[in-house]
């Protein structure tokens, strides 16, 4: 007995050390990362190649593998290894220590069929043991859950999870259980809006998840992308989800969210809100990666029907708990890139998935230029283009995209941050820049953009980093090169259309004067098409608060070429004066109404137009009587040269008094013409507004503006608080004062009470800060 005993611990001793040896060495299959921890959002510290065999020291954790790597110690995901079956050692030769009598060869294989059998059958009994313990345990913590052997038990996984040992714990998530006292048979179907777990090896028949890639899911539609495998999987999930049951998805959340917008297409034919909205919060419970998304969707639809949204506090009251592990193993990418620039508009521009990398490596644009959607995407579109082209042009010279962006992020890293090559905090600095450098691209497209649609304030796109060694590189490797492509590319972007036009519009208020200027250049004439493009003009410009300058500046210039059109134009700029915030009422100067006016008489009348517009501001009846001030008003006197012959012979001597009356008359002719001289160098029109009213300073009494600040300020105020230094120049000058002596005075007066400059100066802009602004007027 005790050989025998001997002989089993020897055996065992022996079992056990060749299971051991054997599980030690796996099979690499394919090309993949070691880390220096469990999780992707470690650093890799090498790539196992496929085919490779590693060392594995531990696999307590089912998803990654401790292993050793080149002389290092790693983790490796454990779905890219492979078991590799020992290899039995050739026979070794032993010298017998002592001659035996009597050989027994088949005592030996017999003993150690035995001992395997005593084995295996205290292991089954142990293990039974320890479910009967755990299953008891369970049941006296949580009465309410019965585990029952002719039907279904219901439990939340997680209470279960976290309660049951880690034996038990495996067993449940495999759905292996069988039954403890008579083979039973039951299943443990996990509902209450919790995950139930689909075995990998399911012996019972239930589906198993088929692996789907993470991607990004942005319709129902990417479903026909997936094999047949995945879509039979896909629709039995949903009929599981639909019956109550939500199934473990075993990280593949690419199902979960397809199931989201398959929920949303269903609702736009049942229409029934309280059913997609019951639906939603049990996804998003049972699948949180899905749960700020279904809350945007259900919002908008909120919106959309005019409900109140308070969709939010239905998860929390949930009182969903996420297990560290969850999150911890999860390996795709983070929620929030779902909604970066790529993903968010991949359908809208029919990006492919190379595109939507590219513009995911962008945060969402923020400049009022982009806010204009016509002038984002084509900004979006000219990035692109620009990139592929300039990666053409690299590979051409045996360079890529990548190590060109390499040269200037090595510099910043050891240069600037003073990080070894190769370290962590040099990749992820290399990473951070090579980001930088992308965002850069784009702010270089969007001002060429900005540039071709006639918007003329710029963005700063020179690097942060003041080193002229980096400055030089970064303008041979990057700022150059990638200008070049773009002046080549910017061509083949279209103009905006009518609707994009009136918005730029109203972004930048001096931007019309091109056009206007272009107008001009090309007038041949032909004064009735002037005034219907410098109307067309103004429609484009509906929402620019400084639309009544167009047609005043229209008015100016066309008072020498066409007198009639010239008054028409200044009727269409008191009918926008009206409708701005202030009837600046601006007069022509005497110099053009000399011009446009040939008698008082003419004056007073186009003063009675004026009055009358102001008045009942009739735009038709006023323009119709200004084409009457013009017209010709002639009468015909006939003369009978035989009357005059006969009373002229018979009154001789009244014509020699006659005659000496038309002296007089002559005399008085050339007074009047003198008078209409003075009339010439005095005229002025006198306009009186029915708005004009004693009104009070906009701003505050305690700041001791003058006429000129307040007309400065105004000025500011039209033009949305940002107007050119060259502006503010002809404006000082037009006022007899040098610029820097206005802005200086302006910001002196506010100075105290701001405890700032009011107005400062940005590259080629003079600015003010709308806060500022408010804080200097009455309220």
């Amino acid at each position: 007995m005790k050989v025998l005993i001997n002989t089993l611990i020897f055996l065992l001793i022996l079992f056990f050390n060749t299971r051991v040896v054997a599980s030690e060495i796996y099979e690499v299959t394919s090309d993949v990362f070691v880390r220096s921890g469990i999780g992707t959002s470690n650093e890799p510290i090498g790539v196992a190649k496929s085919g490779d065999q590693v060392k594995v020291l531990d696999k307590s954790n089912a998803n990654w593998y401790k292993i050793e790597f080149e002389e290092k110690v790693g983790y490796i995901s454990s779905k890219f290894v492979r078991f590799v079956e020992p290899v039995a050692p050739d026979p070794v030769e032993e010298v017998p220590v002592m001659e035996e009598k009597e050989s027994y060869p088949f005592a030996g294989v017999l003993i150690i069929f035995f001992a395997l059998f005593l084995i295996l059958e205290i292991t089954r009994r142990m293990r039974e043991k320890r479910i009967q313990k755990s299953i008891k345990n369970f049941q006296n913590s949580y009465p309410e859950f019965n585990i029952d052997k002719e039907r279904k038990v219901e439990v939340s996984e997680n209470t279960l999870l976290r309660t049951l040992s880690p034996s038990l714990r495996k067993l449940i998530d495999s759905q292996l259980i069988n039954s403890v006292k008579s083979g039973d048979d039951s299943i443990i179907d996990v509902t209450n809006e919790s995950p139930s777990p689909v075995p990998k090896n399911d012996k019972r028949g239930f589906m198993q998840v088929p692996t789907w890639n993470h991607k990004y899911i942005y319709s129902k539609s990417d479903l026909n992308s997936a094999t047949s495998e995945q879509k039979i999987f896909y629709y039995h999930f949903k009929q599981k989800f639909l019956n109550g049951t939500s199934l473990d998805l075993l990280g593949n959340t690419n199902y979960a969210f397809v199931l989201l917008f398959d929920l949303l297409d269903d609702y736009r034919n049942h229409q029934n809100f309280n059913l997609l909205e019951s639906q939603i919060i049990s996804l998003g419970n049972n699948y949180y990666k899905t749960r700020s998304y279904g809350v945007r969707f259900l919002n908008d639809i909120k919106k959309e029907l005019g409900i109140q949204s308070g969709f939010a506090g239905n998860f929390t009251s949930q009182k969903i708990e996420i297990k560290p592990a969850d999150e911890f193993y999860y390996e795709a990418e983070p929620d929030y890139i779902y909604w970066k620039v790529g993903s968010k508009y991949k359908e809208k521009l029919g990006l492919n998935e190379e595109e939507v990398k590219l513009l995911n490596k962008l945060w969402e644009s923020t400049t009022n230029f982009c806010g204009v959607e016509f002038c984002y995407f084509q900004v979006i579109r000219l990035y692109l283009d620009t990139i592929a082209a300039f990666a053409k042009q690299c590979e051409k010279s045996g360079s890529t995209l990548e190590n060109e962006f390499l040269i200037v992020s090595d510099l910043i890293a050891r240069k600037i941050f003073g990080y070894r090559n190769g370290s962590a905090n040099y990749k992820m600095s290399v990473k951070n820049t090579s980001d930088e450098l992308y965002s850069t691209i784009f702010k270089l497209c969007e001002n060429a953009v900005r540039e071709h649609y006639g918007h003329k304030r710029k963005l700063s796109a020179e690097i942060r980093y003041a080193e002229p060694l980096i400055t030089e590189h970064f303008k041979a490797k990057i700022s150059v090169p990638f200008s070049n492509v773009i002046n080549k590319l910017i061509v083949k972007i279209p103009e905006p259309d009518e609707a994009t036009q009136k918005e730029l519009n109203a972004l930048n208020t001096s931007r019309w004067k091109d056009e206007f200027q272009s107008i001009c250049d090309n007038f041949l004439g032909d004064e009735k098409r002037f005034v219907e493009d410098i109307k067309r003009l103004g429609d484009l410009n509906a929402k620019n608060p400084s639309i009544e300058n167009i047609f005043f500046e229209a008015s100016k210039y066309i008072a020498s070429k066409h007198k009639e059109s010239s008054l028409i134009l200044y009727i269409h700029y008191l009918h926008y004066d009206l409708q701005s915030a202030k009837f600046d009422n601006k007069r022509l100067a005497k110099t053009i109404q000399k011009n446009l006016f040939k008698s008082q008489e003419q004056v007073e009348q186009f003063e009675v137009i004026v009055n009358d517009f102001l008045k009942y501001q009739n735009l038709d009846k006023a323009i119709s009587a200004i084409s009457e001030l013009y017209a010709v008003k002639r009468k015909r006197i006939k003369l009978d040269r035989n009357s005059i012959e006969e009373v002229r012979q018979q009154h001789a001597g009244t014509v020699e008094l006659l005659n000496e009356f038309l002296n007089d008359e002559e005399e008085d002719g050339e007074k009047k013409e003198n008078d209409m001289d003075s009339f010439n160098e005095e005229i002025e029109i006198h306009i009186t507004s029915v708005k004009e009213e004693v009104s009070e300073s906009p701003f505050l009494d305690e700041i001791e503006f003058k006429p000129i600040h307040y007309s400065a300020l105004e000025l500011f105020s039209k033009n949305n608080f940002s107007i050119p230094v060259s502006e503010i120049d002809s404006f000082a000058k037009a006022n007899g004062v040098f610029r820097n002596q206005l802005i200086d005075s302006i910001n002196e007066a506010c100075y105290e009470l701001l405890d700032d400059v009011l107005i400062e100066e940005e590259e080629d802009f003079y600015t003010i800060e709308a806060m500022y602004f408010q804080t200097i007027t009455n309220k």
